[in-house]
């Protein structure tokens, strides 16, 4: 039995990472692998078409943070964009070290997919504002509309 102290601690987190995927029965493909601030994200595709983001705590007293469809994630201010299936809004920012949460995305041309990631491109955080291009119908669709959007992130 291998002592867990004297493990390095990417050897852990390795460990860990395969607990967490070893309950998933589909076929899964890894998106990508970041890390930064003390954090490391995983993003699975599943072939069911949803997507799941693990968030690693670099520390051993953190437990994981398990998030379906984000569409961006910025650890080095441990904040994630998901979607919001609410006729209201589209998007909703949470803080994933405290919880706080903020709603975005009024008022937009509605998307014509059932999930509002068709919808979207080209996401990424600068400086406290999420930017992405939000393309109507559809991302899909030749014809769509493409406007490019920007939202201040006001959260603490």
């Amino acid at each position: 039995m291998l002592n867990e102290k004297k493990l390095p601690l990417l050897v852990y987190q390795f460990i860990q990472l395969i607990e967490i995927l070893s309950d998933l029965q589909k076929v899964f493909r890894f998106s990508y692998i970041h890390h930064a601030n003390n954090y490391s994200s995983l993003k699975i595709d599943k072939v069911t078409g949803t997507r799941k983001t693990i968030i690693l705590p670099l520390n051993r007293r953190s437990p994981e943070i398990q998030y379906q469809n984000a569409i961006c994630i910025d650890l080095e201010n441990k904040m994630i964009i998901m979607e919001n299936l609410s006729e209201d809004s589209i998007l909703i920012v949470e803080k994933f070290i405290t919880g706080k949460r903020m709603i975005m995305g009024k008022g937009f041309i509605p998307c014509q997919s059932d999930f509002p990631h068709d919808c979207i491109d080209s996401s990424d955080f600068l400086n406290n504002d999420l930017q992405f291009y939000w393309i109507t119908p559809d991302k899909y669709n030749e014809d769509g509309k493409i406007e490019f959007k920007k939202f201040k992130i006001k959260l603490q």
